[in-house]
């Protein structure tokens, strides 16, 4: 009876040295994959499912005690256990109402990482008797110490936005480009009416404005990022939406007149299809109704004065933001450059749902979000 629990826990803790360092590969090689959801799949559940398997490990490897090709047998029970998860995680994201999306992309590498690490580890702990308690705690130590560290960190999207995002030169006149409007026609600026009825709006631009600059809309870019915790899971993660490459249009001038941007909001999406449709239908800025976005500016001050080409500068500009058709005063920081006659804008600024009479986009017992709201927005604008 002593000889088999100390089997047992010799199993138990060759299983748990090599989970843990199992663990601390893994973890690691979680950080450049796009976690489907930061808030479950993140350095600290990988850590803690590593150290689980483990134990698994040790239990299997005490089981089969009484085979011959122990060693062999175990191998291939490892080889099984990675075929039956990569089956249910492709099997998951292929269910129309899947829970979580681009789970094999994620799952499947850090399985094939852990089991590879179980498979040669539980073997070698197995058979070095002194060293193995120590290598035990002193490896589990260090794969919480990494998944606590590192919890967060992962590759979830990013809503940050830079420059240096940007070319260097924006086309020349001389290159081949969409052609700006002329003097009749019009260019369509997002707005909305009371009635919340999607709209069809539009101002016409001043025949050869001077110092006036037509966003490129295939340039330009938006994204939000809000953090949020779904109730199960004990850390928030960031939530981040971006607008596809048809949202932002507008003018911008540089000469005293009247600047407006316009975004739809109804293309922002995020790494989770039911949160974008949940946000644009039910909850939040409810898009589908009060589709767009528009911040006016009277007058960009100073920013005018001081932008030369090839030069960054940066300040904030004042205006009035229209959301759900409520508008407000609003400041954006901004940093500015011009390149060959282009203009390019990277603007930061935060909001409250409270603001714009915003509803947050919570959901009783799975999701709360915090009441701040990030918005970054990247504007190329060409002279017109």
């Amino acid at each position: 009876m002593l000889a088999q629990k100390e089997s047992i826990s010799r199993s138990l803790t060759s299983g748990v040295a090599s989970g843990a360092v199992g663990a601390v590969v893994a973890a690691l090689a979680s950080l450049p994959l796009r976690s489907p959801d930061d808030s479950f799949f993140n350095t600290g559940s990988v850590v803690i499912g590593c150290l689980l398997a483990g134990l698994a490990s040790g239990f299997l490897w005490h089981s089969l005690a009484s085979f011959r090709a122990r060693q062999v047998t175990f191998v291939a029970c490892a080889i099984a256990v990675f075929v039956i998860v990569a089956a249910v995680s492709f099997a998951m994201d292929a269910m129309p109402e899947a829970p979580i999306e681009h789970i094999p992309g994620f799952v499947v590498p850090l399985a094939a990482v852990l089991l590879a690490s179980l498979a040669t580890l539980q073997p070698y702990f197995f058979k070095v008797s002194r060293q193995r308690i120590p290598a035990a705690v002193g490896a589990t130590v260090v794969a919480l110490t990494v998944g606590v560290a590192l919890a967060g960190q992962g590759d979830g999207q990013s809503g940050t936005l830079s420059l240096v995002d940007l070319p260097t030169a924006v086309p020349s006149a001389t290159a081949t480009r969409t052609p700006v409007p002329t003097a009749t026609a019009q260019v369509v600026v997002p707005l909305t009416t009371a009635t919340g009825v999607l709209p069809t709006p539009t101002f016409t631009p001043t025949p050869k404005p001077t110092g006036a600059y037509i966003v490129s809309s295939a340039e330009s870019t938006s994204t939000y990022t809000v953090r949020e915790k779904l109730s199960n899971f004990p850390l928030p993660s960031d939530a981040v939406g971006h607008t596809d490459a048809t949202a932002i249009t507008g003018e911008i001038y540089l000469d005293g007149r009247v600047s407006r941007v316009g975004v739809d909001l109804r293309t922002f999406t995020s790494d989770q299809s039911r949160r974008d449709s949940y946000i644009r239908n039910q909850g939040g800025i409810q898009s589908n109704r009060y589709p767009y976005a528009e911040f006016t500016v009277t007058d960009v001050g100073q920013l005018s004065a001081q932008l030369v080409d090839g030069k960054t500068v940066t300040g904030k500009v004042a205006g009035t933001m229209k959301i759900r058709e409520v508008e407000k005063p609003f400041t954006f920081d901004i940093e500015a450059r011009m390149v060959d006659g282009g203009l390019q804008l990277h603007g930061v600024t935060e909001f409250t749902w409270a603001d714009f009479n915003i509803p947050p986009p919570n959901v009783r017992g799975i999701v709360q979000v915090e009441d701040k709201v990030k918005i970054e927005v990247l504007i190329v604008a060409k002279q017109s």
